[in-house]
């Protein structure tokens, strides 16, 4: 359950209180952030896969590259749900939403 924080507005200075309940209703800091966030996304993926856009399985191998993503998004989604990577299908549907995350497949 998230905590809520009420702060108290009395040693703040006289500017300031107003502007501080209006980042609490509308979020406009917090707002600007996510969107660089959600806009650097794209950028993070696509320089951590464009190393394996030409990785082809080795005859023989057990194992199978499903996706690449970078730390930050990976830790994201593994906060989001701790056994998130451990199910394909998740990584399936991650995959085809961000095909940038499997360019070998997307090519």
């Amino acid at each position: 359950m998230p905590q809520v924080f009420i702060p108290k507005f009395d040693k703040l200075a006289p500017g300031t209180q107003k502007s501080f309940e209006r980042e609490l209703r509308l979020g406009g800091v917090l707002n600007r952030k996510l969107q660089r966030e959600r806009g650097n996304t794209f950028s993070r993926l696509k320089r951590t896969a464009e190393r394996f856009k030409n990785y082809e399985r080795k005859p023989g191998c057990e194992l199978e590259l499903m996706s690449v993503v970078d730390a930050r998004t990976w830790f994201r989604w593994q906060q989001e749900d701790p056994h998130f990577w451990s199910d394909k299908k998740n990584i399936e549907k991650f995959t085809k939403d961000n095909p940038i995350a499997a360019p070998w497949k997307h090519a």
